[in-house]
């Protein structure tokens, strides 16, 4: 049986939206299209915040479920969740509710694609297994993680899926430890502020 794939990144802001914590439950609707196309249930998302903040530990998540966008945004079920930003249009088309982030018309293909390539981002990741530390992110990248440490030095956008068998054991062993020492859902509030009025400023606006 393959073993389940391991998505981490640099979390570079976090306002609680991506991912979303609304309600008990962890949703990636919006940035990271690559993660959101490729990951399936069972698929594990870690976000590391960024260098300077040591590389701590803001979330991870275990993929429960994945679901297109027309059910995301169309069915009524996840109105109410920050991240569901978009809405089906009479035409089919997915349009920008009133957000207050990305407001930016670049976004909108960044998050759910286009009508000519069949909205090919529009997949959102489901997780009703995940623990969420934000603010009170866990430090856990050091000495007892070399591989990792080198790998991180060289990610600063995008995302890291393929690992040596070290740097693996490493992320495996780190899923662990937070799996045998915390209770999953939410730990801490978002470290940074949601409240966007304009995302030009390369925090939700710059996705990757």
């Amino acid at each position: 049986m393959e073993s389940p794939r391991i998505y981490y990144y640099i979390l570079s802001y976090d306002g609680g939206i991506a991912p979303c914590i609304d309600g008990g439950l962890l949703t990636l609707a919006i940035c990271k299209p690559g993660i959101r196309r490729k990951a399936s249930r069972g698929d594990w998302l870690i976000g590391f915040s960024p260098k300077e903040m040591g590389w701590t530990l803001s979330f991870i998540a275990k993929v429960s479920d994945k679901i297109r966008g027309d059910e995301y945004y169309g069915s009524g079920s996840y109105d109410g969740r920050s991240d569901c930003i978009y809405k089906l249009d009479s035409s089919g088309e997915f349009s920008l509710r009133s957000s207050r982030i990305h407001n930016h018309p670049k976004n909108r293909a960044r998050d759910v694609g286009g009508k000519e390539n069949n909205y090919r981002n529009a997949w959102i990741l489901k997780s009703d297994r995940f623990w969420y530390f934000g603010g009170h992110a866990l430090k856990v990248v050091g000495s007892q993680t070399p591989n990792l440490v080198e790998k991180l030095e060289r990610l600063s956008q995008g995302y890291r899926v393929n690992h040596s068998v070290l740097a693996r054991a490493e992320l495996e062993t780190l899923i662990e430890n937070v799996r045998e020492k915390f209770k999953r859902g939410v730990h801490g509030s978002p470290r940074d502020s949601s409240d966007l009025v304009d995302d030009d400023s390369d925090d939700y606006g710059s996705c990757h």
